[in-house]
């Protein structure tokens, strides 16, 4: 008997949503693991150097790492806007209340699996990360730290909070409707086999690229919170006040919050409109029958 099939039998968890949310906890870890290493890797508070190729790259593949996990459970979200997508095209449950239920699974389990992410990545850069903080404290430096974990706007943009709320909202929105894209067997009918969590990863990248200089890039709500929260721990409250002189800073972490939020539900309503509505009749009923959601992505 092998070691699969004795876990199975003993472990095998048959409920759905406590399936969908160990999917998405450990998906939401793989992509949050693999963005904050990123970031330590090219940032010069550790003596390293990189570039924002290096830092958007590493995360669109994390992001493509943890959907390649859990998309034949969970479909794999592991991002909020795209989970408020599905929620606003009513594909987290059949129904209002299992539509909500289905949304807090989601939601609980990506913030939950970035906290812990951000915990271990912590602990495995402690030794380099400890010795480049030293003993010296500051507003300045435990801030510059905890950027780390979470993003941080530029200095450029001071007291303009609301232009980078519209740049994380268009950034998000942009994500969601490409992974309900992707993910609709009717809009990708004949797509390359296995290529969706590639191509959605790749999408994030190109988000980074052309407007990270901004906010940071997060689109992703759970990505840049749940991190947030524990280099606070760390490196104290400046994570989330900023620090006096550094106006940009300024209680910046609810943009990408809100944001992401947002964006999900403007995706959501934009590909309603623009795409789902309006295929042929017949096409709708022929597919009727198929919940189309980002759960598909393992069948492409």
């Amino acid at each position: 008997m092998s070691l699969e099939s004795i876990v199975s039998r003993k472990l095998k968890i048959k409920n759905v949503r406590v399936r969908q949310f160990l999917a998405e906890f450990h998906g939401s870890f793989i992509l949050a693991y693999i963005g904050i290493g990123a970031a330590h890797t090219t940032s010069g508070l550790l003596g390293y150097s990189g570039s924002s190729i290096h830092g958007a790259l590493a995360g669109g593949l994390g992001v493509a790492l943890g959907i390649f996990f859990s998309a034949g459970a969970s479909g794999g979200h592991l991002n909020p806007s795209v989970t408020m997508a599905h929620f606003i095209l009513g594909k987290m449950g059949t129904g209002f209340l299992p539509n909500v239920i289905g949304t807090v699974v989601y939601l609980a389990a990506q913030f939950l699996g970035m906290f812990v992410a951000a915990a271990m990545s912590y602990w495995v850069y402690s030794v380099t990360e400890n010795a480049a903080y030293q003993s010296s404290s500051s507003p300045a430096k435990d801030y510059a730290f905890s950027c780390l974990y979470s993003t941080c706007p530029t200095s450029a943009q001071k007291n303009a909070q609301f232009t980078l709320l519209i740049d994380q909202i268009i950034g998000s929105a942009i994500l969601a409707t490409t992974v309900l894209a992707v993910t609709d067997k009717r809009n990708n009918d004949g797509g390359p086999r296995g290529m969706a969590p590639l191509i959605i990863g790749l999408s994030a990248t190109t988000v980074g690229l052309s407007y990270g200089v901004n906010a940071g890039g997060a689109i992703n709500a759970a990505r840049d919170f749940a991190p947030r929260c524990f280099a606070s721990i760390i490196y104290g409250k400046t994570a989330f006040t900023g620090y006096a002189g550094n106006v940009n800073s300024d209680y910046f972490f609810w943009v990408p919050l809100l944001g992401s939020f947002l964006g999900g539900c403007v995706a959501g309503i934009i590909y309603l409109f623009y795409v789902l509505a309006h295929w042929p009749e017949d096409e709708n009923k022929q597919q009727k029958e198929k919940k189309v959601t980002i759960e598909d992505a393992a069948d492409l």
